[in-house]
């Protein structure tokens, strides 16, 4: 039985700040629910689902790469609901190929809707898809909600995926609760031409302190017109995602930190999450930053004209400069995280997504054909970088393979290559059905933290504090 007090998903109020970041990969959120770090779905007692009879784990495929026979006789039609349904809906024409009688039906919302209705549906017990797909940091919200379990299916897969990625899917009972899809690797990209032209080495930044100092000497050899980074108290509506409290959760993680016990109760109160929070401070403190631009356009001017010098983001980030600087081409570099301390981690999460069955289903194991068929398999891995631009960070035989070996069209040699190695790389982080409650908590807080009012330690305390009286 779980101990986990049950939470009302209506009452949490979902922001696109929190939603949209996580539509693209690399992008999406980083760690996972620590509950199936060390042991897994296997080590958990509950029992399997025997809805999942249907899967045959002798016939896994651990290569990713195996012919499938498929099965003509396979029937079902299969809705989902998603809001970037562009990358199924071209992964259907090869799948019926081999399943000609299952049929499809795909409902576009936006991001916070998709998960909206799909709570709806889940508690009104009726009217929920076969399919959808739910975001990493959200998908605690489901723990508790009508998806089919699929440890029995995906226990094979599981080495095949990063820890903190397959931490994301595992509920608190051992459960698994959805097939992972994208990550959000946090590296760091930064303009070739503004470095050159200040004699900035990018090998050379390996801690945040050789970061801050090669800020200073950018801000100081440009008279103030170029910053090393954005800082953003509140995020712009339909802009690049730039926010303090997301780069205060990335942070946070990179560090070793957590915001949040296994159970989900509030562990926000820690030094890794207090020097997080202290080295967004410095940034601006040190004036290396470029404040609380007042519009998505003013983002995007930023990456046309190289008055910032660094963006440090999750891999799904690359959407911005690829569809709103595209005269840009060829003039980024990247490399990872700056670490806190010499031999640190140099990678974080923030971002991600996985596609889950519900238990309203009426032809689960056409689901699960489907989903293995797309994401368990290196070419539909492919095919989800054709369509969507979506870079292999979790999935450890298409990172692996040749074709992401390949240059990336836009930024080069070596992108993917270090997103994965990022994915990879990325230290545990603790997700909680608290997470927006706790954000809404430090933005409250931000603008006195920031002018000195409230220093870093109180700041943590009282939003410890705040999550215990509304627990």
């Amino acid at each position: 039985m779980r101990t986990r007090r049950r939470v009302n998903y209506l009452a949490l109020s979902v922001t696109a700040a929190l939603l949209v970041g996580s539509c693209f990969p690399g992008g999406g959120t980083g760690g996972g629910n620590s509950a199936g770090g060390a042991g897994g779905a296997s080590a958990s007692g509950a029992q399997a689902d025997p809805r999942t009879a249907f899967c045959d784990n002798e016939k896994a495929d651990l290569t990713g790469k195996a012919e499938i026979q498929g099965d003509p006789n396979l029937t079902g039609k299969l809705t989902m609901w998603s809001w970037y349904n562009n990358v199924p809906k071209e992964i259907v024409p090869e799948f019926k190929k081999l399943y000609p009688k299952v049929d499809f039906e795909f409902a576009d919302f936006n991001l916070p809707d998709t998960h909206t209705k799909l709570v709806t549906a889940l508690n009104a017990g009726s009217g929920a898809p076969d399919l959808a797909l739910v975001v990493d940091r959200e998908a605690p919200r489901f723990w508790e909600l009508g998806l089919l379990d699929l440890r029995t299916c995906l226990e094979p897969y599981k080495e095949l995926f990063t820890e903190s990625k397959w931490n994301k899917v595992v509920t608190p009972d051992g459960g698994v609760q959805s097939v992972p899809w994208d990550g959000g690797s946090v590296i760091m990209v930064y303009r070739k031409d503004v470095f050159d032209r200040f004699g900035i080495d990018a090998d050379s930044l390996t801690t945040w302190d050789a970061y801050v100092d090669a800020g200073k000497k950018i801000v100081e050899a440009s008279d103030g017109k170029v910053r090393m980074l954005l800082s953003n108290i509140k995020q712009n509506e339909g802009g690049t995602q730039n926010s303090l409290v997301r780069d205060f959760a990335l942070l946070t993680q990179q560090n070793g930190g957590q915001w949040f016990s296994e159970d989900g109760s509030v562990a926000i109160d820690n030094l890794q999450a207090l020097e997080a929070l202290q080295l967004l401070k410095r940034f601006r403190d040190e004036g290396i930053t470029l404040n609380d631009l007042g519009s998505a356009q003013a983002e995007f001017a930023t990456l046309k004209q190289g008055t910032v010098a660094t963006y440090p983001v999750p891999n799904w980030w690359s959407f911005y400069p690829k569809d709103q600087a595209a005269e840009t081409k060829g003039k980024w570099g990247f490399i990872r995280l700056p670490a806190f301390k010499d031999g640190g981690a140099r990678s974080s999460n923030f971002g991600g997504s996985s596609v889950a069955i519900t238990e309203q289903a009426d032809a689960p194991e056409a689901a699960w054909a489907f989903l293995k068929f797309w994401l368990l398999r290196v070419p539909g891995r492919i095919k989800s970088y054709e369509v969507g631009s979506l870079e292999e960070t979790v999935y450890k035989p298409a990172a692996e393979d040749e074709f992401f070996k390949k240059p990336d069209p836009f930024f080069g040699k070596g992108w993917n290559q270090l997103v994965a190695q990022a994915g990879s790389e990325t230290p545990p982080f603790t997700e909680s059905p608290e997470y927006r409650n706790v954000e809404i908590e430090i933005e409250q807080r931000l603008s006195d933290f920031l002018t000195g009012k409230l220093d870093a330690k109180a700041l943590l305390e009282q939003v410890t504090q705040a999550a215990k009286r509304g627990s």
